[in-house]
């Protein structure tokens, strides 16, 4: 179980993940009036997924964390409304999909995509890769994309901080794993940042604290 929160149209919204079962409520925070209300959802939620911290025509994404489906999630319009919105599950195919060994680490949306950064630390060797769809497309099939890129990109990590910050995508931090990908103590302060039309990673700084 968990929350997560995006903005849209003013207000901040925070959903529950209720892993298997049906959606429950989402807060609406709205900074104007200092207040919360309870709004119901419709639909089936994610479970264990991150989000982009943008919406895009008053929609946004959750993707599961092993990168399956794509979970949309439509708001209804109306400052009165009492329903927040309605959740609709996108299957979405892809190389990584169904390993169950793949975590992803960071979700950001650009250029009308969805942009994943994730990988494997029990394949030999750990592999951190990048992955693209347009959920939008509305294709007979959506399918993941994996991205070639170059530059010396960050490792496998768990738990990074993933930003979009004056156009690219910067990946910082997080925490180590072993070959299984399970926390094994210690964290590092690694910092690399992604530009998207070179498709290309730099090393920005790493920093280790005494």
């Amino acid at each position: 179980m968990g929350h997560f929160a995006v903005a849209h149209d003013g207000r901040v919204y925070v959903f529950p993940v209720h892993p298997g079962s049906q959606s429950g409520p989402a807060w609406a925070f709205d900074p104007a009036t200092e207040s919360w209300h309870v709004l119901q959802t419709r639909g089936m939620g994610p479970n264990c997924a991150l989000i982009p911290k943008q919406t895009c025509d008053g929609k946004f994404y959750a993707v599961s964390r092993g990168l399956g489906a794509v979970h949309e999630f439509c708001f209804d319009p109306g400052p009165g409304a009492r329903v927040a919105g309605t959740w609709c599950r996108l299957d979405v195919e892809g190389a990584a999909t169904h390993d169950t060994c793949w975590w992803l680490q960071g979700l950001e949306w650009h250029a009308g995509r969805l942009w994943a950064f994730g990988g494997d630390a029990h394949s030999s060797p750990p592999r951190a890769e990048v992955w693209a769809v347009d959920p939008t497309a509305r294709a007979a099939r959506l399918a993941w994309e994996l991205v070639k890129t170059v530059g010396p990109g960050p490792k496998v990590r768990r738990d990074p901080a993933s930003a979009l910050v004056v156009g690219r995508w910067i990946v910082q931090g997080g925490r180590r794993t072993d070959r299984c990908g399970t926390p094994v103590g210690g964290s590092t302060a690694d910092c690399h940042a992604f530009d998207f039309k070179a498709r290309e990673w730099s090393h920005l700084f790493a920093w280790v604290g005494s």
